[in-house]
């Protein structure tokens, strides 16, 4: 009679365990992450990495129900809105923040491009 009890209280268990295990899947703080939304980020990474200008930059590519933020830094103003440019022209894409930085070289200053492009430097 126990061990009935205790086969079915493991056989209730199991499914709980697989939605949880499924349900944690990935890295910390990359909750359900579509297959779709995977799919984009690897083919905006796979377009920045074709780029002469852009490749080996080290821009982080995340996206959330198409929604896709790049960020990291970079040496050249221009490449800034080439990589959003890039991003934004892969089928799928809803829209791009693009939160990539622009390193002043010379003083290693990080500047962000503001509104009417005004950069600000810190």
């Amino acid at each position: 009679m126990r061990n009935i009890g205790r086969q079915r209280s493991i056989t209730m268990l199991i499914p709980v365990l697989l939605v949880l295990l499924f349900a944690g899947a990935g890295k910390a703080g990359d909750h359900a992450v579509s297959p779709r939304d995977r799919a984009i980020t690897s083919r905006i990474v796979h377009k920045l990495q074709g780029d002469s200008g852009l490749a080996g930059a080290g821009i982080d590519v995340e996206t959330r129900n198409g929604v896709v933020t790049l960020t990291g830094a970079l040496g050249s103003k221009a490449d800034i809105p080439r990589a959003a440019e890039l991003a934004g022209s892969v089928e799928g894409v809803t829209r791009v923040d693009n939160r990539i930085r622009w390193v002043n070289r010379p003083d290693n200053r990080y500047c962000v491009d503001g509104p009417n492009h005004n950069w600000a430097c810190s």
